[in-house]
C-alpha cells in the first residue's frame, strides 16, 4: 500500500506561483457562467409561488408607492403612520422595481434573486483576488447551492441586500491593502455604511476584521495609515448615519412614527432594538422580539403559558418524539422539525448553535472544511501581511466574528441570520477543497480522523430529517468512505487517484445541493426563510403565516366591500394590533389600514387618548382583533381578547367596541387544507376561527353582565 499524501500546507505560496494560479481559463469562465445560471435557477425558478413572502415588507412595498414620504421613510401603511423596523434602502430596490413592472410578486422578488446571483459572482472575486481560480470557482459554487442563500435570495428579507454591501466592501477593501488607495479605502466603508441603511448594526459586524487586515497589508506608514483609518471612519460614520439622522431631524408631525423603537428615533432604534439587544437581549420589542417596556413574561396568560409548555422531562420527550419542542428555550410550543415555526428560534447559547437542529441544515454542511481552510495563526500574527494572506485573513475574519455573533447573541436569533455566515464558508471550504485537490487528504491518522469528522458532522445535520436520512445518510458515508479508501490504495499522482478524490469531495456536497432544492421546489412558510425536506412534502398542507393571510381573500374582500360601505367620514378604514396582522390586507386593498402599534402592536405610537379621541371626531369606526387563544405563545390573551402589548387599543374596544356579526362578512372555507401536526397548537386553534370586528361608536357600550339565553335552545349562538 502507499503512503498517504504529504499533508496539506497552509503556507503562502511564491509570487511566482499567485502569478499563475490567478490566471483564468476560456473553460474556467465557462464553469463560472453555468455557475450563475444554476444560482438563477435555484432562486428564479416559480418564485410566484412565495407569494406574498414576508408580508411585512411586502405591505411596506405597495405603502411606499403611494407617496414620495411614504417612500423615503419607508412606511408600513399608506396613510404614513408607522415605519417598517429597519431602514428602507433594501425596500427602496424593490420599491423602484414594482414602481416600474407594476407591483407583483415577481418585480418584488426578482430583484431579490438577481442580487443573489451577484453576491454567488462576488464571492467568485473575493476568493480571485488571492487564490486560484480552481478555489474561486468552487468557493462560487458553494455559494450559489447554499441552502439559506437561496432560501433568502427567493424571499423580500433585506439580508440579500446587506450581503451584497458587504461582499462589495470586502472587494473594494482587498483593493486597498493591495495598493494603499485612500479612495478603495472609503468606498469599502461607504459600502459598509449602505450597509447600516439596510439592517443597521448588523452591517458593522464585521469592521473589527477589515480594520486589522487593512492595518496589517495597507503599503503606507503608521502616519498615513492613522489618517486614512480617521477618514474612513469619518466616511463611514456619515454614511451609516445620514439617513437616520434626516428622518430624526424631520418634524414628527411630518414622518412617521420609527417603527421598533420606544421613543420615534432612528438613532434609538439602531443602538437599541436592532443594535445591542440583538445581542445581549431584553432592550426592545420589534419583529421576532420581545414588546418594549416590558418584562421577558409580560403579558397576560404567561406564567399559564410557560408551564404548559415545559411541564416534564417525559412530555419534552413525547413532543419531541412527535416532531416538536426544537425551539430551543423561549421558542413557542409545537416547533417542529420542518414545521412553520421550526425556524423561528436559533437554539442555545453556546457553539452548539451550529448542529441546532433549526441551524445546522441552512450553512454549516461544510464547516469542517472551512475550519481546514483557515490560515495559520502565525500568519495572522504577524505584523504584515502579504500576497494572497489579507484575502486569507479577511475571510477568516469575517467568519470567527459572525460566527461570534450566532452563537453568543442572547437576543433575538433567527437562523436565517446565518446568511452573513455562508460567503466566508464557501470561500474557507474552496480553499481547503483546492488544496485537498492538489495534495490529497491529511497525512495519516489525521487525514482518516478528519474524514470521519466531516462524515459525523454531515451525519449529524441529515439526522434531522425524517425524510430523507434514512437512505441518505448511508449512501453519503458510502461514496465518501469507499472512494477515499481505494483513493488511498491507488498510484500517487495517477489519473484514478484523482478521480477519486474528486468523487470523495463531490460527496461532500450531496447534502447542502439536495437541501438547496427545497426552497425551490417545496412548500413552507417563506416569511421565515429556511430549506429542509419536508418543504417538498408539504404541498397540500396549510402552512402557519401572519394572522391576516390565515383569512381567505374571499373573506378579506367582503370585509373591504363591508368597511367601504359602513365607513362614511372615517379617516383609517380598520385599525388592527399589529402590523403583521394587517399587511395581508394592506398588501390586497392598499387603503388606509392601520397597525396601531407597529410590527407587534407595542410601539407607543398612540395613547388611549388619542385613539379614543379618533373615535369621538368619528376618524375611526372599525377595529378587528384576530383569534388568539388563552396561553398561547408570548402572554397573548384569548380569542377577541387583549393584543399583546397594545393595551391602548384593547381598551378602546373594550370601551367603545361593538362586535360585528362575523356572518355580514366571513365564510368559513367548507374543504379547508390539511394541517400538518407539527403546527403549534395555538395556530391550529386559530385557523378556521374569524377574526372579531368592532364597531366603534362614541359613547361607551353599556356592559351587561347577565347573560341571555337564546331564543332557540338548540341552535348555538351566533
Amino acid at each position: 500500500m502507499l503512503e498517504d499524501p504529504t499533508p496539506i500546507s497552509n503556507d503562502t505560496p511564491s509570487p511566482n506561483q499567485i502569478g499563475a494560479d490567478l490566471k483564468i481559463t476560456a473553460t474556467q469562465i465557462c464553469l463560472l457562467i453555468a455557475i450563475l445560471m444554476l444560482a438563477l435557477f435555484l432562486r428564479s425558478w416559480n418564485i410566484a409561488k412565495e407569494g406574498f413572502g414576508n408580508p411585512y415588507y411586502y405591505a411596506a412595498v405597495r405603502s411606499m408607492l403611494e407617496s414620495p414620504s411614504n417612500f423615503f421613510f419607508g412606511s408600513f401603511d399608506t396613510l404614513g403612520i408607522v415605519t417598517v423596523d429597519k431602514p428602507p434602502v433594501a425596500l427602496w430596490i424593490q420599491g423602484f422595481s414594482a414602481w416600474l413592472f407594476g407591483f407583483c410578486t415577481n418585480s418584488v422578488m426578482l430583484p431579490q434573486a438577481l442580487l443573489g446571483v451577484f453576491n454567488v459572482y462576488l464571492t467568485f472575486v473575493v476568493v480571485k483576488k488571492g487564490f486560484s481560480a480552481r478555489s474561486a470557482l468552487i468557493a462560487a459554487f458553494t455559494m450559489a447551492i447554499m441552502p439559506i442563500a437561496v432560501a433568502m435570495d427567493r424571499v423580500n428579507m433585506p439580508d440579500t441586500f446587506l450581503l451584497t454591501t458587504t461582499l462589495i466592501s470586502a472587494c473594494y477593501l482587498l483593493n486597498s491593502c493591495q495598493s494603499g488607495s485612500l479612495a478603495d479605502l472609503l468606498v469599502s466603508l461607504a459600502f459598509l455604511g449602505l450597509g447600516f441603511n439596510t439592517k443597521m448594526l448588523a452591517a458593522w459586524v464585521v469592521l473589527p476584521a477589515w480594520f486589522i487586515v487593512w492595518w496589517k497589508s495597507a503599503p503606507l506608514n503608521r502616519t498615513q495609515k492613522t489618517r486614512q483609518t480617521l477618514l474612513g471612519g469619518l466616511v463611514l460614520v456619515l454614511t451609516s448615519l445620514a439617513w437616520a439622522i434626516a428622518f430624526d431631524l424631520t418634524p414628527a408631525s411630518r414622518r412617521p412614527y420609527a417603527g421598533g423603537s420606544s421613543n420615534n428615533s432612528m438613532l434609538q432604534l439602531s443602538v437599541g432594538y436592532n443594535g445591542v439587544s440583538r445581542i445581549v437581549g431584553g432592550l426592545g420589542g420589534g419583529p421576532g422580539g420581545r414588546p418594549p417596556g416590558g418584562p421577558p413574561d409580560s403579558g397576560p396568560g404567561r406564567d399559564e403559558a410557560s408551564k404548559k409548555e415545559f411541564q416534564s422531562k417525559a412530555e419534552r420527550k413525547d413532543a419531541q418524539t412527535k416532531g416538536r419542542g426544537f425551539g430551543g428555550p423561549g421558542g413557542p410550543q409545537g416547533m417542529g422539525r420542518g414545521g412553520p415555526m421550526a425556524f423561528f428560534h436559533g437554539g442555545p447559547i453556546g457553539p452548539w448553535r451550529l448542529i441546532w437542529p433549526s441551524m445546522a441544515g441552512l450553512a454549516f454542511w461544510l464547516c469542517p472544511f472551512a475550519f481546514l481552510g483557515m490560515p495559520r495563526w502565525s500568519t495572522i500574527k504577524q505584523p504584515k501581511l502579504e500576497q494572497s494572506e489579507p484575502v486569507h485573513a479577511l475571510l477568516a475574519g469575517w467568519f470567527v466574528m459572525w460566527a461570534l455573533v450566532l452563537c453568543l447573541s442572547s437576543g433575538i436569533m433567527h437562523p436565517y441570520y446565518s446568511i452573513m455566515i455562508a460567503p466566508p464558508i464557501a470561500a474557507l471550504a474552496a480553499i481547503a477543497f483546492d488544496r485537498i485537490l492538489k495534495e490529497g487528504f491529511p497525512q495519516g491518522r489525521r487525514g482518516k480522523w478528519f474524514i470521519a469528522f466531516a462524515l459525523i458532522w454531515q451525519g449529524v445535520s441529515l439526522a434531522y430529517s425524517s425524510y430523507w436520512r434514512l437512505w441518505l445518510i448511508p449512501s453519503i458515508g458510502l461514496l465518501i468512505g469507499l472512494t477515499h479508501y481505494f483513493g488511498l490504495r491507488s498510484e500517487l499522482h495517477s489519473k484514478k487517484r484523482q478521480t477519486l478524490l474528486k468523487l470523495t469531495v463531490a460527496g461532500f456536497f450531496i447534502a447542502p445541493f439536495l437541501w438547496s432544492l427545497t426552497p425551490t421546489f417545496g412548500h413552507y412558510a417563506a416569511f421565515m426563510p429556511a430549506a429542509d425536506p419536508s418543504f417538498i412534502y408539504n404541498k397540500n398542507a396549510a402552512l402557519a403565516g401572519p394572522p391576516g393571510a390565515s383569512i381567505s381573500f374571499d373573506n378579506r374582500q367582503r370585509l373591504f366591500i363591508y368597511l367601504k360601505k359602513h365607513k362614511p367620514g372615517s379617516k383609517i378604514l380598520l385599525a388592527m394590533s399589529s402590523a403583521f396582522e394587517a399587511s395581508p390586507f394592506i398588501i390586497n386593498f392598499a387603503d388606509s389600514i392601520v397597525s396601531m402599534g407597529g410590527f407587534h402592536g407595542s410601539d407607543p405610537i398612540f395613547s388611549e387618548s388619542d385613539i379614543e379621541a379618533m373615535v369621538k371626531s368619528g376618524e375611526l369606526k372599525y377595529a378587528m382583533i384576530m383569534p388568539r387563544p388563552a396561553g398561547g405563545p408570548g402572554g397573548r390573551g384569548g380569542p377577541g381578547g387583549s393584543p399583546p402589548g397594545n393595551r391602548a387599543l384593547a381598551k378602546i374596544i373594550e370601551t367603545y367596541g361593538t362586535p360585528v356579526d362575523s356572518k355580514v362578512w366571513f365564510i368559513a372555507d367548507p374543504k379547508p387544507n390539511a394541517i400538518p401536526d407539527d403546527i403549534p397548537d395555538f395556530m391550529q386553534e386559530t385557523t378556521s376561527q374569524p377574526p372579531t370586528l368592532y364597531s366603534l361608536g362614541d359613547k361607551p357600550v353599556a356592559k351587561n353582565p347577565v347573560e341571555t339565553k337564546p331564543v332557540n335552545p338548540s341552535q348555538p349562538k351566533p
